[in-house]
């Protein structure tokens, strides 16, 4: 997909990329840098965005093995304006399917001076399945529980299907060259972060370590979780909206994901490393 005039390359289905790019497509018929980050109707429109994609998901994702996933149809701009009529109109934006548990995910972001450049996201998923390899002692995750619990869903359980994720391995380009690599754990959050995280860099001209710092939000369909040193500023106002709002634990929670990103401007490479999972990162 496309963003501003950057190029959007994310993972396929049953992948979340197609998510992050939808987010995104609605997000860009408004102009955030003008309304500016964190206002409250920054977040209403940013968490409407999330909420429409989600029904989307909801409705859609799932093994294009064993699906039609209309990927051109969700990554379309003419998606996206359909989405934005309703939000600008205040229509209720409704999801169906079960939610989405916390995972044991790890990213790994990486690009050198030459401009090649990969995320690698891997999940063990949870519970384990009890499946161990023989003579190696590692188990098999189970994942099962990603998929719709009833028959005559695209993503209901089937022999041999791959179940949804979350996981958005991104890379981002600009004139043809990749100019951000990013990727996190955290499940169904890994996506939204992902989307706010470039949302930040492109309409903020955020730095990464800011980029993946700045407080976030995030909606599937029901409450708006809004993280915690963002809650008092916005609160009043987006539950005047109509939304229902759960403040999060802590100012820098790992609920929302931990994103870590790489930039590439001008021949230097700079990272952020989100303090959500501890800061760990590390440039060479």
């Amino acid at each position: 997909g496309t963003y501003r005039g950057y190029i959007i390359s994310s993972n396929p289905p049953p992948g979340s990329g197609a998510q992050i790019i939808e987010i995104l497509n609605i997000l860009e018929g408004y102009n955030l840098a003008r309304l500016g980050f964190g206002t409250p109707e920054y977040w209403h429109l940013v968490v409407q965005a999330q909420r429409a994609s989600f029904a989307d998901r909801s409705r859609y994702l799932a093994d294009p093995d064993f699906a039609d996933v209309p990927v051109d149809v969700l990554t379309s701009k003419d998606r996206a304006a359909y989405w934005r009529a309703r939000i600008d109109a205040g229509e209720a934006i409704r999801v169906g399917g079960p939610a989405q548990p916390r995972e044991g995910t790890t990213t790994v972001s990486a690009m050198d001076e030459a401009g090649n450049a990969i995320n690698i996201t891997h999940t063990l998923g949870t519970p384990c399945s009890g499946v161990v390899v023989p003579g190696l002692g590692f188990p098999f995750n189970n994942s099962m529980h990603h998929f719709h619990p009833r028959p005559g869903h695209p993503n209901s359980i089937a022999p041999g299907k791959a179940r949804t994720t979350g996981m958005s391995p991104t890379i981002v380009y600009k004139d043809a060259k990749p100019r951000l690599v990013l990727g996190a754990p955290g499940a169904t959050k890994i996506l939204t972060a992902i989307a706010q995280t470039i949302v930040n860099v492109i309409d903020h001209g955020m730095t990464p370590t800011e980029a993946v710092s700045a407080p976030r939000v995030y909606c599937e369909g029901g409450a708006a979780y809004v993280e915690a040193r963002a809650y008092p500023s916005v609160a009043g106002e987006l539950a005047a909206r109509g939304h229902r709002l759960v403040r999060s634990e802590t100012s820098f929670d790992r609920f929302f994901a931990t994103v870590h990103m790489i930039k590439s401007e001008d021949g230097k490479l700079t990272f952020g490393a989100d303090p959500r999972g501890g800061g760990g990162g590390a440039l060479w």
